[in-house]
């Protein structure tokens, strides 16, 4: 059985980022066989498969952000932001970090960990936005969207 399979090429752009990872705090309550922690950051709880979240729980969000900017030393700061989009567009700004470019580590780039407490949040579909913005050269940035449901 043949199958295709594309590899991304994180060497592509002036900055790409990982596939996002979510989890809660209702998954920590379902029993999951964990493999030992191959990341320098680690969930709290299993990974999810679920993108439906009760209003109350707090979603954590994982992503690398990589940086294909090795032949400066200039600093920089790269912005981590995330956040909720409506269906009719309405934006619910959930988390903004600024980090230096200095603080990556060379083999995973820069690894970025957001706790979204859904408390407040109304009921609903929504996107979940995850961005990653350099203020170097021609300012790149790279943003992720995965779909969630709030009950």
């Amino acid at each position: 059985m043949l199958h295709e399979l594309t590899v991304p090429d994180f060497g592509d752009q002036l900055l790409m980022m990982s596939g996002v990872s979510l989890t809660s705090k209702a998954a920590a309550d379902v029993p999951t066989l964990q493999a030992k922690a191959a990341r320098a950051v680690t969930l709290p709880a299993p990974v999810s498969a679920s993108r439906e979240f009760q209003r109350g729980d707090v979603v954590t969000v994982y992503a690398e952000v990589y940086e294909n900017v090795w032949w400066t030393d200039a600093e920089h700061t790269i912005t981590f932001l995330t956040e909720l989009r409506s269906e009719d567009g309405r934006a619910i700004p959930m988390t903004s970090e600024k980090r230096s470019s200095m603080a990556a580590q060379k083999v995973s780039g820069h690894p970025f960990l957001a706790t979204l407490p859904l408390a407040d949040v109304p009921p609903g579909s929504y996107l979940l936005r995850v961005e990653g913005r350099s203020d170097f050269g021609r300012s790149p940035s790279v943003m992720r969207e995965v779909p969630i449901e709030v009950r």
